[in-house]
């Protein structure tokens, strides 16, 4: 009886054991420093990349928003992430009263700013071309004139000629339509460019015939009876 209460026992050791070790286990997890811009905190994790790790902390990105490492980076062991966050900067554009606010990726110089300022609006943009360099700041001011550019077709038709040919078994003064003319399509393409909100120039890029038109073939009558 004694050795079976000393099994019993021991069963038991080793259960306790197991049960111990598997909950210390479950508890475990990814050690992660994780700094949002300038803001450093510990977590522990148990996710598997640094985009579900943002999403389990209930942190949203800007598009302009610097992560170290990518989203798609998997964690492992002791890790450090680090968000740099966009800034906001305004827009004085074409002399307008009224600011815009633009976000800047951090560490934008102008020039970077104006590219990406590019993209967002699809227009360009005439800057301070000797500060091209220069470093942006939150708050900053930036005077911006904008070049729009605006293309436009315009369909016209072509005319058609008419072609006469003498026919003797027509009478005299009349006149019969052998083959009906069609008139041709052309496209004119033309871009008008304001700077600044004003006119500035206007010029043709394309003036093409799409359809050639067809000419109109006529008979003139000769018979005198």
């Amino acid at each position: 009886m004694k050795k079976i209460g000393y099994v019993f026992v021991g069963i038991l050791a080793v259960l306790t054991i197991f049960i111990t070790t598997a909950s210390a286990f479950e508890g475990s997890g990814t050690e992660v420093m994780f700094t949002d811009d300038g803001d450093t905190t510990r977590f522990i994790t148990r996710v598997d990349y640094v985009g579900d790790f943002l999403e389990e902390i209930g942190i949203e990105l800007h598009e302009f928003d610097k992560i170290t490492p990518a989203l798609d980076t998997e964690i492992d062991g002791s890790m450090e992430i680090e968000i740099l966050r966009a800034f906001p900067v305004y827009v004085k554009l074409d002399d307008a009263q009224e600011l815009q606010v633009f976000y800047a990726r951090p560490g934008s110089f102008l020039f970077t700013f104006v590219n990406d300022l590019r993209a967002q609006t699809e227009l360009d943009y005439i800057f301070d071309r000797d500060n091209w360099n220069m470093s942006l700041s939150p708050g900053d001011v930036i005077e911006l004139t904008s070049i729009r550019r605006f293309v436009r077709n315009t369909f016209l038709g072509v005319a058609y000629e008419n072609y006469y040919f003498k026919n003797d078994e027509i009478f005299f003064g009349d006149t019969e339509i052998y083959h009906a003319g069609v008139p041709g399509i052309r496209q004119v393409t033309t871009m008008s460019v304001y700077i600044g909100g004003r006119p500035y120039g206007h010029s043709v890029l394309k003036d093409e015939v799409l359809l050639q038109p067809v000419n109109a073939i006529v008979h003139l009558g000769t018979y005198l009876p």
